[in-house]
């Protein structure tokens, strides 16, 4: 994926939000010489009820790789290799979903 940026691209930006869409396009601008500043709401240290970024699909992995390569295969094989999961609500199974394995980035 290529992005042609503006003349004005070394004008610092702000992404708001330290998620993974954030934080992804906060690399993308920095491999681009493009100063940038994240901000996050939430104090570091809050409780986070539930999971945050617990899984990360092959997507997300081919555009981390995209944006720095190497960086997607590195989190990937820190992981491991989710093979199905299961969403549960008051104690009860509400969805399940079984995944094929993901062939390796490259």
């Amino acid at each position: 994926m290529s992005v042609d940026l503006p003349q004005s691209a070394n004008q610092p930006c702000v992404v708001v939000g330290a998620g993974p869409v954030g934080l992804v396009a906060a690399l993308a601008l920095r491999r681009r010489g493009v100063p940038v500043l994240v901000i996050e709401a939430e104090p570091a240290n809050r409780t986070r009820p539930g999971s945050r970024a617990i899984f990360l699909g092959e997507p997300t992995l081919r555009r981390l790789e995209d944006v720095l390569p190497g960086l997607g295969t590195s989190v990937a094989e820190a992981g491991i290799q989710v093979m199905g999961y299961d969403a549960f609500y008051g104690g009860r199974r509400v969805f399940q979903q079984r995944l094929r394995p993901a062939p390796p980035l490259r």
